[in-house]
Order: C-alpha cells, then sequence, then structure tokens
C-alpha cells in the first residue's frame, strides 16, 4: 500500500508543480508581449484532464497566489478562484469523456469561457473600474465606452480576451490528447496515464520554454539607452547644501534650480551655491518655470517668489492672492493662468489681468499632483486621491472618479501628445485622452499593472525618448514606448525619489527629499556591472558569445544579456561558480572554451553543451592561463607545467611534459609556418613545430628578458612583435 501511495504521488506532484510553474510563467510572457491571451491555464487544464476537478482547482488556484507572490502583483491573487474554476470545469469534462471528440472539446472550451466571465467580471467591476488589466482587452473596452456602451463593454472586452486564450489552450490539450492516445493505443489502460502525462507536459515544457526567447528578444527591439548612462550623486560632501533636494527646474540660459529645505540653489555646471535674496526663499518646496522663462519658487511658508535672471519679479503670499503661504505645486496652462496649491485650497491666477486672483477653490485642498498639456488643459489629483479633476481656461470642466475603495490617485502628467498618464496606490497606470468634443471625456485608453514599484511622488514624459518616468519612494522606474515596465539601477539613490528633470544637454536630473541628487550623463563608458546590478569584481576576460557578455572573474562566470542590460544566471555560471577564469576564447567554430586556474578548460560547443577537460582526460595541468585555434582547427592550451594539444574530436596529446614541468606558458602565436611560438615566464620563448617542442629562444638570441607576456605578428611588414617585462622587441620572421 504504501509503495502504491508513492508511486501515485510521484505521479501527481509533477504534474501538479509542472502546472503551476506552466501557468506563472505564461502570465509573466502573455504581460511582456503584450498579447490577446491571459496565458495563465495551460497547467491547469492539463492537470484537471489528468488528474480530475479537485486536483486541477487546486493547481489553477495555486498558479494565481504563485504568481502574486513571485512577482508582487497581489491583485493577481483575487482571481485565484477564477483559475480554480476553471480547473473544476476541465476535470468534470474529462471523468465524463468529453474530449473524445473535437466538437466536445470545443464545447468544453465554450463552457470553460462563460465560467471564466462570470467569476472574472464581477472582480473587474469591484475592484478595476471593469478594466481587465489586459492591453487588448481594456482597449476594446475603452472603444465601446465612446458610444456609451459602458457595462456591455466589460462584458465584451473579457470575452474578448477570454475566448481565444481559453479556445486556444483547449486546442492545444485536445491535440496532446490524440497524439498520446495514438502513441499509447497498445499499451494497457494503466500505463496510459503516465504516457499522456509525459507526452503533455513534454508539449508544455517545449512549447513555453521557447517563449522567454521570443520575449527576450522583443525586450531587446524595445530597450533605448537610459542604462548607457553615467550616474553622479550630488550630496553634502560634493557641494549641495544639506544634501537633500525637493524640486528641480531649468531655465533657458542653461541654470539648474534646485529646491531645498535649506533654500533655492543654483547649479551652473560647476558648483551649486545659494541664490541672492535667499532670505525670501528659506524653505523651498516646489519650482516652476513659465512661458516667459520666469522661475516660480514655491516655499513652505514664504509663499511664492518669482525670479527671472536671479532678479526678484512679483511675490505673492496669503496677505496677495493665495489662501496659504505653503506652497505644494505651481502650474500654468500656457495661456496666462498660475495654478498654486496649498493647504487651504487652490488659487487660480490670472497674469493677463495683472496677475490678480481669478479664483480660489477651498475644496481642492492639498492637491497631490498638477500638470497641464500643450493644449492648455490642466489636471490634478485631489487630496483624498479618489478624482481627477479637469480644467479649461481656469474652469473646472470634466471630473473622473475612481470608485475604489482602498485605491487612490497619486499623480498625473501629460505627455506631448496630449494623453494623460495616472498612477494609483494599488500601482495601477491609466492613459487617458481628453475628448474635448465630448465635454472634455475622459477616454480609457489602457491600463497596466507595475510591479516593485512603492508609492509614487510624480512623474514625467520624456518626448525625446517616448519614455514615461515614474519617481518614487523605493527608486525610479520607467515605461517605454512598447509598454514595457523597468526598474533603473541607480545604487545609492534609490529613497524618497521627488521629481526629475532634462536639461538641454538630454542629461537626467532627479531630486531625493533624503539622498540629494542624481544626475544621469551620457558616458563613453560604461559601468557595466554597476548598470546590472552585479558586484564589483576583478575580470580577467570577457567574450561576447550568441549576444551575451561572457565575463570570467576571481570568482566565477558572470554573464550579461547587455541589451535589455540584465545579468543572467544559468547552467554554466552555476557550473563555474568559485572558480577563477583566466581566459575566454571564442573559436572558428563557435564553440567557447573557458580557461580556469585549478579545474580544468571548460568548453561550451556550438549547440551550448558543456564539457569539461581535465589532467585526468590528459591535459598537462588543470591551471589553465591561455588557449589559441590554429590553422588546423587544433586548440593549444598552456600553463604551469607545459601545454596540451586538443584535436578536433577532442582528443588530448600533451608532449615534452617531463621537460616542461617547471615551465609555465602565458601566451601563444603561429607563425605563417605553422610553428606556434609560446611565450613563458621565465624560460623565453618555445618554438613548437607538429605540436612538439623544438626548441627555445632565450637572452641568448637577444631577448631582453625570458619572461614573456605577449606575442602579435604583423604578416604584412613580416615581423613579430614581443612584449617582455623589459620591455617591445621585434623579431624577425624572415
Amino acid at each position: 500500500m504504501k509503495y502504491a501511495f508513492t508511486n501515485r504521488l510521484l505521479i501527481l506532484l509533477p504534474i501538479i508543480l509542472g502546472g503551476i510553474f506552466i501557468n506563472v510563467l505564461g502570465v509573466h510572457v502573455s504581460s511582456i508581449l503584450q498579447l490577446p491571451l491571459w496565458l495563465d491555464s495551460i497547467g491547469t487544464v492539463v492537470a484537471a484532464f489528468l488528474l480530475g476537478p479537485v486536483l486541477g482547482f487546486l493547481t489553477g488556484f495555486l498558479s494565481n497566489i504563485s504568481y502574486a507572490v513571485v512577482y508582487h502583483d497581489y491583485g493577481y491573487a483575487l482571481y485565484a478562484v477564477t483559475n480554480g474554476i476553471i480547473g473544476w470545469v476541465v476535470g468534470r469534462a474529462s471523468q465524463k469523456d468529453k474530449f473524445d471528440t473535437l466538437g466536445n472539446a470545443l464545447n468544453v472550451s465554450m463552457i470553460v469561457v462563460v465560467a471564466t466571465m462570470c467569476t472574472a467580471i464581477p472582480l473587474n467591476l469591484t475592484f478595476h473600474d471593469g478594466m481587465t488589466s489586459n492591453t487588448w482587452g481594456d482597449a476594446v473596452i475603452a472603444f465601446l465606452q465612446q458610444y456609451d456602451f459602458k457595462y456591455l463593454s466589460y462584458v465584451i472586452g473579457e470575452f474578448y480576451v477570454d475566448f481565444l486564450d481559453k479556445v486556444l489552450v483547449i486546442l492545444l490539450v485536445y491535440m496532446c490528447i490524440a497524439v498520446s492516445r495514438r502513441l499509447a493505443k497498445k499499451k494497457k489502460p494503466e500505463k496510459a496515464l503516465k504516457s499522456l502525462s509525459v507526452a503533455l507536459l513534454a508539449v508544455m515544457f517545449s512549447a513555453v520554454s521557447a517563449v522567454p526567447d521570443t520575449a527576450q528578444a522583443h525586450e531587446d527591439e524595445s530597450n533605448d539607452d537610459i542604462y548607457a548612462f553615467q550616474q553622479t550623486i550630488y550630496g553634502n560632501e560634493n557641494g549641495l547644501q544639506g544634501g537633500e533636494s525637493n524640486d528641480i527646474a531649468q531655465t533657458k540660459d542653461g541654470v539648474l534650480w534646485i529646491a531645498t529645505y535649506s533654500g533655492l540653489l543654483r547649479y551652473s555646471g560647476k558648483d551649486f551655491r545659494v541664490v541672492k535674496k535667499s532670505h525670501l526663499v528659506r524653505s523651498v518646496n516646489c519650482l516652476y518655470t513659465d512661458d516667459y522663462d520666469r522661475l516660480w519658487v514655491g516655499t513652505n511658508g514664504l509663499g511664492v517668489s518669482v525670479f527671472k535672471n536671479e532678479e526678484l519679479q512679483m511675490q505673492f503670499n496669503s496677505q496677495r492672492a493665495l489662501p496659504s503661504n505653503t506652497i505644494s505645486e505651481i502650474c500654468s496652462d500656457h495661456g496666462g493662468r498660475y495654478y498654486i496649491c496649498t493647504p487651504s485650497g487652490l488659487a487660480i491666477i490670472n497674469g493677463e489681468d495683472h496677475y490678480v486672483t481669478e479664483k480660489i477653490i477651498r475644496q481642492l485642498a492639498n492637491v497631490k499632483s498638477i500638470s497641464s498639456s500643450d493644449s492648455g488643459l490642466v489636471c490634478l489629483v485631489s487630496y483624498s486621491g479618489n478624482r481627477l479633476y479637469l480644467f479649461s481656461e481656469g474652469k473646472i470642466v470634466n471630473s473622473y472618479f475612481l470608485n475604489a475603495a482602498n485605491n487612490k490617485f497619486l499623480a498625473v502628467t501629460f505627455s506631448k501628445q496630449g494623453d494623460l498618464y495616472a498612477v494609483t496606490s494599488d500601482n495601477s497606470l491609466y492613459r487617458f485622452t481628453i475628448d474635448r468634443e465630448e465635454k472634455f471625456k475622459f477616454v480609457l485608453q489602457g491600463q497596466k499593472r507595475l510591479t516593485d514599484i512603492n508609492n509614487v511622488k510624480s512623474m514625467y514624459f520624456d518626448s525625446l525618448r517616448d519614455t514615461l518616468f515614474l519617481c518614487a519612494d523605493n527608486g525610479i522606474y520607467y515605461v517605454t514606448s512598447t509598454g514595457h515596465f523597468h526598474k533603473l539601477h541607480s545604487p545609492g539613490f534609490e529613497n524618497s525619489v521627488e521629481s526629475m528633470a532634462v536639461d538641454y544637454q538630454g542629461n537626467y536630473w532627479f531630486t531625493s527629499s533624503r539622498l540629494g541628487l542624481l544626475k544621469l550623463s551620457k558616458a563613453a563608458a560604461e559601468d557595466v556591472y554597476q548598470t546590472v546590478g552585479l558586484r564589483d569584481s576583478v575580470v580577467n576576460a570577457t567574450m561576447f558569445w550568441h549576444g551575451y557578455l561572457f565575463c570570467g572573474t576571481d570568482k566565477g562566470l558572470d554573464i550579461i544579456a547587455l541589451k535589455i542590460n540584465q545579468a543572467v544566471d544559468n547552467q554554466y555560471t552555476a557550473a563555474l561558480k568559485g572558480i577563477r577564469i583566466r581566459c575566454i576564447y571564442r573559436d572558428s567554430r563557435d564553440c567557447l572554451w573557458i580557461c580556469t586556474y585549478g579545474k580544468g578548460l571548460y568548453k561550451i560547443d556550438e549547440k551550448g553543451r558543456l564539457s569539461i577537460i581535465t589532467k585526468a582526460d590528459g591535459l598537462f595541468g588543470n591551471r589553465i592561463k591561455n588557449i589559441l585555434e590554429l590553422d588546423d582547427h587544433t586548440m593549444i592550451v598552456g600553463g604551469p607545467g607545459g601545454y596540451s594539444v586538443i584535436d578536433q574530436d577532442g582528443r588530448v596529446t600533451t608532449p615534452n611534459q617531463e621537460v616542461l614541468k617547471e615551465t609555465e606558458f602565458l601566451c601563444f602565436y603561429q607563425m605563417e609556418d605553422g610553428s606556434v611560438l609560446g611565450g613563458t615566464d621565465g624560460n623565453g620563448i618555445a618554438v613548437i613545430v607538429n605540436g612538439k617542442l623544438r626548441d627555445f629562444i632565450t637572452t641568448r638570441e637577444g631577448l631582453l628578458s625570458e619572461s614573456i607576456l605577449r606575442i602579435k605578428g604583423s604578416s604584412r611588414y613580416k615581423v613579430t612583435y614581443v612584449i617582455t617585462t623589459n620591455g617591445l622587441q621585434l623579431l624577425d620572421q624572415r
């Protein structure tokens, strides 16, 4: 009985765990590629067909919980029951043999679609304003809502994604079943389950494992050059008074202005200094440059001061124009009106009418965020965070209500094209267009869930790179034009990021109320390890191979996907962990050779297969320092104790081992006549012909030193350059 239970468990666990893995990976891939599919129930359907409704439900339920935990997208856990119900329906259909024909399988898929919609739509309405959280489904909803199909749009949007997704999944499983039945036709019934399990899981893993490469390629195409920027942090130690900053702005003369609790600072590219009349701007919260290149300075207790060329132009305070002297945000509609946000209300000042206060809106106190479009619209987030207010010519023309008890708007910004972006406390990013012909209606164009970001403070749309930046409590994030979401790796500057600006040279500047200023500037050289978040290491060798940068260090192998700026952990990094690497070489057959100091020679062939050649295989030793491919495609490797030759079939020969056991080879170079020169540490140059040692060139023949660091030749000038510890020499090849 115990044996039977163990045997059954060995069948059940791989199917359940494999199903969960496929579901989690499927959702991740769908999110990256922005597919009109969920891809979150392939594993659920397989497990349900094989194991029945109960374990099918469990697989689906745990898949959503796992995704929520792994990717910190806890809203996905809300739909765990939905995925579980898919497993239950498929499991019951399997028990009734409803996968016997294609027609029955399609009927099952329609039942799954209906069951999914019945559970998902109420959750959408309760937690996401009816949106599906899928780009394609949300686009359908946004399109239909333009024609006032409000509730019908929610149903059709969910159906649009669920129908295609569930039908494709069921058809995939049906095809696997049909193939498995043919393969298992002559087997015993009790072996059919095992055969089908293997067939389905094999198809799932092979199909899905190919998808990340596609996703990777898609990421490669979409990424920009932000990671190529050099990072400089300014704080107390390099001139930023107080070591903190709240806001930043630039005037047309190229001067940067920094708002700090210590006052207003001026940065001209060399140093920071406190502005004149600093008594008027002792504690600065926010900055704004208007269309006349004037700098509006919002303070904490002293109202607003307006400067041009560092000369005071105007002042506004509670005795003139403002409901309070504490200023949180300043904005204008590019038509002469200025919106000044205070804890006691919103003041609108008319610049076309001698800067008098046009109105004060008391109910709009403590505005969280405000932004203006080039077309003159102004949008702000109310203190409660549940409503966006839209202004035109100083009047509220519309508002957008967020119907979610525990979800609030945090920040807004307009793009150059006039799209409005709004981010919420549950990390949902909304994109609206404003339809002026329909009474300034908010038209939702898309909604995206962001992960790992915490409490967005502000947003900035960079029109040059068509990129949306988000400044948050835990760092800097950005969304590319293709919708991909990334965190900007900025060591030492990942706390309380408040705002950003782009200067006239295209440099990015970020402010932090705790850490000071961060400047990102284009540099000729880039610290790749810092960019991808790897710890500093002594790098002994590098090589590009199959789109990756391989770095051999004293502590192992680091692999970097440069196009997406990510460090990669795989079987190669695991195999070489903790091993000192001295040289990496790529041969003409696209094989990669990795020379280690103590563990022999590692080879990755053109198909990615890893093998190891050591002293036990005939090598002179396991401490390899260098390697070279010869004209006949054999490889010569050397180090302390001699050298070895490896032919194309992998056979190793080690000649003259006794003679060379005290000789250390540092480099190799092949002459035009096929002979090989081997540079040694203390024994001069070894002349090797047909793999065998013929002679040594030493100081007796004119070498300045018998420690040879490098040998390089020039076929054009018929000379060979020899670098020794005492200098550079030429050997006449003739």
